[in-house]
């Protein structure tokens, strides 16, 4: 197998897309992007070369990298790509979508002859290939492994996680959990210090002395986790309990909407009642796991 070229082809040139050819461009790599409609190809051309027919995109470079809405928009971009010009190319897909979609990507590289990389992109358009940006692969792990120097273009963390072509979409659903669970206590957070009439901002200043926090828990939970062992002597589900009982108070009569806090009890009530009272909080992945948990 030859060695890798300096190219690669960027299919998409949304938002992420357009950032993503950036950074491969920063990095020193020749770009060719495509993108359905003109107005973003013609105002990607400082940082790659743009064609206006996806096979000749196809055709520039031995790496493609696609970031399209999503895997069926791919399939449909790539549909006029005759499985003869695929020959000895590399594809990464990072469309949002789950792993039965992964699977179906994969079907269809397979049969093209296409070594398949599936992807997910860990972050925010503005943090394209940032030193702590994490992009998720899985797949063809040698075709990970040739053309990993370029693909580092993306993000200073990148993960292959694993042979199996699915494990990187399970690992977006993770990622979008986290993003969206965050989120969501983040603006609630913010309805709180409004409510009160204390500025929002004196809580998103202090943000940064709540990351080792978080990430210290992450690694607590992730030990209790593989053991499947929640006993601890930080706090008990039923302590974390009454303090959702306390925030949930609180937002029914500050008039704020409680849904968020209704979900946390709704969720950790059900811990206690199945008897997880007594351990600490990563035993509520029982419940999460659903009936069999």
């Amino acid at each position: 197998m030859p060695a890798p070229s300096n190219n690669v082809t960027v299919l998409g040139l949304g938002r992420m897309g357009s950032d993503l050819a950036r950074s491969f461009d920063a990095a020193g790599h020749k770009v060719t992007a495509w993108n359905r409609s003109a107005g973003p190809r013609d105002a990607a051309t400082g940082f790659c070369t743009p064609v206006e027919a996806v096979a000749d995109a196809v055709a520039a470079s031995d790496l493609i990298v696609t970031c399209l809405a999503d895997y069926d928009s791919t399939m449909e971009a790539l549909a006029g790509v005759s499985p003869e010009q695929w020959a000895g190319r590399t594809m990464v897909q990072l469309a949002s979508g789950g792993p039965e979609d992964a699977h179906a990507m994969k079907a269809w590289a397979d049969e093209r002859g296409i070594a398949y990389i599936d992807g997910a992109i860990a972050t925010f358009p503005d943090r394209m290939g940032a030193a702590d940006t994490c992009i998720f692969m899985s797949g063809d792990r040698a075709a990970h492994d040739r053309h990993e120097a370029t693909l580092a273009a993306m993000g200073g963390r990148n993960l292959f996680a694993s042979d199996d072509v699915a494990a990187a979409a399970s690992l977006d659903l993770a990622w979008l959990s986290l993003l969206y669970g965050v989120t969501l206590g983040m603006l609630s957070a913010a309805a709180f210090c409004e409510a009160g009439k204390v500025s929002p901002k004196h809580f998103f200043n202090t943000m940064p002395s709540f990351m080792p926090e978080i990430a210290h828990a992450a690694k607590e939970y992730d030990d209790m986790i593989a053991r499947d062992s929640y006993e601890g002597d930080q706090a008990m589900i039923s302590v974390h309990l009454a303090a959702m009982e306390h925030i949930g108070g609180a937002a029914a009569s500050a008039g704020m909407d409680t849904r968020f806090t209704d979900m946390l009890l709704g969720m950790f009530k059900e811990a206690v009642d199945r008897g997880l009272g007594e351990l600490e909080i990563a035993a509520a992945i029982k419940v999460l796991r659903g009936k069999e948990g």
